[in-house]
């Protein structure tokens, strides 16, 4: 997904993230101090809501970008993103 949306923030002199923001880090700094099951359901909690966010994020940009080959690269990023949502939460009710 990185490589089909870099080209549209080269083009727009878009730097992307190199890192976590303060907000990832948090988590990962916590997610470091667990291990075994307490680790697996951390995990897997952070990544339903991590991909609960991307999806209403790509859902918003599909909804309101004017610019058409956007879209299509945002609307196959949405598709991936629901369905690694869906994973996850899956994942997280087995646990």
């Amino acid at each position: 997904m990185t490589e089909s949306m870099k080209p549209f923030a080269d083009s727009w002199g878009l730097t992307p993230p190199t890192g976590p923001d303060a907000d990832h880090q948090k988590e990962l700094d916590k997610l470091n101090g667990l291990s075994g099951a307490d680790f697996d359901k951390e995990y897997m909690s952070q990544m339903v809501t991590d991909h609960s966010n991307a999806l209403s994020a790509f859902t918003t940009e599909a909804k309101d970008t004017k610019d058409l080959k956007f879209r299509a690269a945002v609307i196959k990023g949405k598709t991936a993103v629901a369905a690694h949502k869906n994973m996850a939460y899956d994942l997280k009710k087995k646990l």
